[in-house]
């Protein structure tokens, strides 16, 4: 599967892209999802919305990509 398709919808692009951005900041040992927040604003990524991140943004986006990789593999 090409992940660049240009037929893919842009949040979902985004949103492979952020995740992406939270491993590896996990891989740095940054891991607590107060730091891994301020690590994407200091790296000037936005939310969707073109917000600043805060904790809990981070936790829900980290959880939804479990949810979504686990579901994934069931397949």
């Amino acid at each position: 599967m090409n992940d660049n398709k240009p037929d893919q919808p842009v949040w979902l692009m985004r949103d492979k892209a952020t995740m992406a951005a939270i491993q590896a900041l996990r891989q740095q040992g940054i891991t607590t999802a107060a730091d891994i927040a301020r690590a994407l604003n200091d790296q000037g990524i936005t939310t969707p919305k073109g917000d600043r991140w805060h904790a809990m943004q981070v936790q829900r986006i980290i959880t939804m990509g479990l949810t979504r990789a686990s579901n994934s593999s069931r397949r």
